[in-house]
């Protein structure tokens, strides 16, 4: 922003002189968001071009008009933790991103939101076949829990795969419905 009460005095060679540095705000509006999400995170914070430029489209091919805040890569739980307080604190929305393979543009942000990609936490922590159920954490790729099931396939339903990439399990219809199946108990 320019100091309305500054006037740049004109170069000696007649050629309007820019607005100095001094008298303009580098500030982003959220760069104390961006600055808190850094300190409480450290690496796991993305804030370089392609990180922002990726976040803003799916292969819905919507892309959103404006670079997000920033992109955190959550590999653990207290990432998702510190995020979702920081973005509390400050009124920043949040949009989770698993594989960026949706094709609704539901993983998109644009400016104003922090992107929270969970595609690091792709641990599988358990599979019963007796009780038909496997605990994933959300970036778990449908193909690699399929390859976990392969060899309990006979009595276990495996997720469908998905073309041309696979997405992640947590977005697959079959883990959707047992999300929000009512409770019977």
């Amino acid at each position: 922003m320019i100091d309305d009460d500054v006037v740049p005095a004109p170069r000696p060679d007649g050629v309007p002189a820019a607005a100095s540095s001094a008298r303009i705000s580098a500030a982003h509006p959220h760069d104390d968001v961006r600055a808190q999400l850094v300190a409480a995170l450290g690496e796991v914070v993305a804030t370089d071009p392609a990180s922002l430029d990726d976040a803003r489209s799916d292969r819905s091919g919507y892309r959103s008009p404006a670079d997000p805040i920033a992109v955190v890569r959550a590999t653990a739980v207290e990432h998702v933790v510190a995020t979702l307080r920081i973005a509390s604190a400050t009124g920043t929305p949040v949009v989770t991103r698993g594989a960026g393979t949706g094709l609704a543009g539901g993983a998109t942000a644009t400016a104003g939101e922090i992107v929270l990609s969970v595609r690091g936490m792709d641990r599988i922590l358990e599979v019963s076949e007796a009780d038909e159920l496997a605990v994933v954490e959300p970036g778990v790729l449908n193909d690699d829990l399929n390859a976990v099931l392969a060899p309990a396939a006979s009595g276990t339903r495996r997720i469908p795969r998905a073309r041309p990439s696979p997405p992640s399990a947590a977005t697959s219809p079959p883990t959707r419905a047992a999300c929000s199946a009512p409770s019977t108990g």
